[in-house]
């Protein structure tokens, strides 16, 4: 009985032992989000839901394989009053945004008139879509016109990013006649109510069948280039779906550019952790441990910091709690293609790459203007400052804001900054960065809150660049 007691109590704690909690690897979050694995689930449950499907394995199977080709495309309808020269609208869009325009003429082309109905319009559409290669984006013109049409989109899994309803304000529809096509102009009072009437009675229905993507925009006192503009806005943004966020941010600019004083303003509003490459290199000299005694050792010979010891600063970094609870913004690092793949090669590698497009130049001046007070560390302007004040005196300039050490910087920046941008593709976001503060920054935060950039070539990239990864690990790369 006693062996038997103690097999019991060995068995009970296995089990405890099996339902401890447990913890979540680091870079399964990024991962998820690399491949947008959430926003799969997203489209395919959706897709469960609406269509009921008796065999779900398989209707699954078919609808993974659809959205190899369709993810990451917008697929926009337009739902507008009768009158809206609504053709002029488009393909004035189609242009500006070189999304594809599919019309319900151009499905019907080949079609006899007996066969023209719901499930022949989705089906036409459906392989349309899935035979063309490198569409941006598909608006269609002129359907669904009603809920039989958007149903039989539906149950071919043809679901929109946008469905954008031009709308009056208030139900008033005297909006402005500018906006009405020739066809409309010449409409008696009797066939304007008829078109009205019948648009009216499939509004509702399109609106609650497309309201997950739903975007309503206000038509009154708008000239066509104003509406234009509103729609071009809403279009050329996919819609967020993502669950809660972890921000891991990346601001590449030159110096002066103010990338320092963003990401202390996304610290504050976001809660990040900011990491700077030069301050994390300075607390590394005073480590008391392998890696200091290392960074000490090469300072005291006058040898540069090899790259190999950024990147196990960096890594060390990033996986700490607050970082990986809190996310990031990094900044000073990447400085060039090499430093790009190092960093994608991290169990967290960043989320959202931020370019700031600003003139050296005018960063030069920026930061050649910048002075320290030598007692308070304050930061001043030359020439705002006083030269007659007792401050002035006080004033010093940096080591590190002289002439000399801006323009190399500036000028290894302009080196790598196209490459790094061709790295990145269509992952990285351009921001003026000639704005005003308030405007850069806002522009900034609208980076962040919007979906994600759709994954592409910067993961391949690494992939067949592992060799030089290796290689860059172990060179004389400096800050």
């Amino acid at each position: 009985q006693p062996l038997n007691l103690i097999y019991l109590f060995k068995m009970a704690e296995a089990v405890n032992a099996s339902m401890r909690v447990l913890k979540v690897p680091s870079k399964f979050v990024p991962y998820m989000e690399k491949y947008k694995i959430y926003e799969l689930f997203y489209d395919v449950a959706e897709n469960v839901t609406m269509n009921q499907p008796k065999d779900h394995i398989l209707f699954i199977k078919n609808i993974i394989r659809r959205m190899r080709k369709a993810r990451d495309v917008n697929k926009v309808i337009f739902i507008s009053p009768p009158p809206i020269n609504v053709v002029q609208l488009i393909n004035r869009l189609s242009r500006e945004t070189s999304f594809k325009v599919l019309s319900r003429c151009t499905i019907y082309k080949d079609l006899p008139d007996t066969k023209k109905n719901p499930d022949s319009l989705a089906e036409k559409t459906f392989e349309i879509l899935m035979n063309s290669e490198n569409e941006k984006g598909w608006i269609f013109l002129d359907f669904p016109k009603s809920k039989e049409e958007a149903k039989a989109l539906i149950r071919k899994s043809i679901s929109p990013t946008h469905t954008i309803v031009l709308h009056p304000i208030n139900n008033e529809y005297n909006f402005n006649k500018y906006l009405w096509s020739n066809d409309a102009i010449l409409w008696s009072g009797y066939e304007f109510v008829e078109e009205m009437n019948e648009y009216k009675k499939n509004l509702n229905h399109l609106k609650e069948i497309f309201k997950s993507s739903l975007r309503v925009i206000q038509i009154n006192k708008k000239s066509m280039d104003e509406l234009i503009d509103a729609c071009f806005k809403v279009i050329v943004k996919m819609p967020n779906r993502e669950p809660p966020i972890i921000f891991r941010v990346v601001i590449i600019g030159a110096r002066g550019s103010k990338r320092r004083t963003l990401a202390k303003m996304l610290q504050n509003r976001f809660d990040l952790v900011h990491v700077d490459m030069e301050e994390m290199v300075n607390r590394g000299r005073v480590l008391d441990n392998e890696l200091g005694d290392e960074i000490r050792d090469l300072d005291n010979r006058g040898v540069c910091i090899f790259g190999r010891i950024i990147v196990k600063l960096l890594k060390e970094r990033l996986l700490e709690d607050d970082c990986l609870k809190q996310g990031y913004v990094l900044t000073n690092f990447p400085r060039d293609v090499n430093d790009f793949i190092l960093l994608d090669s991290l169990d967290t590698p960043p989320n959202r790459v931020i370019c700031l497009d600003v003139d050296t130049k005018q960063c030069k001046n920026y930061v050649t203007d910048r002075r320290i007070n030598m007692y308070t560390g304050e930061v001043h302007s030359a020439f705002k400052t006083n030269q007659n004040s007792k401050n002035f005196e006080q004033l010093f300039v940096h080591p590190e804001d002289t002439e000399c050490k801006v323009d190399f910087d500036n000028e290894n920046y302009e080196d790598n900054i196209n490459k790094m941008k061709n790295y990145c593709k269509t992952q990285c976001s351009i921001v003026d960065g000639s704005l005003p503060l308030p405007k850069l920054y806002e522009s900034i935060e609208g980076v962040l809150m919007n979906s994600s950039p759709a994954y592409g070539l910067r993961g391949k990239t690494v992939a067949s660049k592992s060799t030089s990864v290796t290689q860059s690990l172990n060179s004389n790369r400096f800050l």
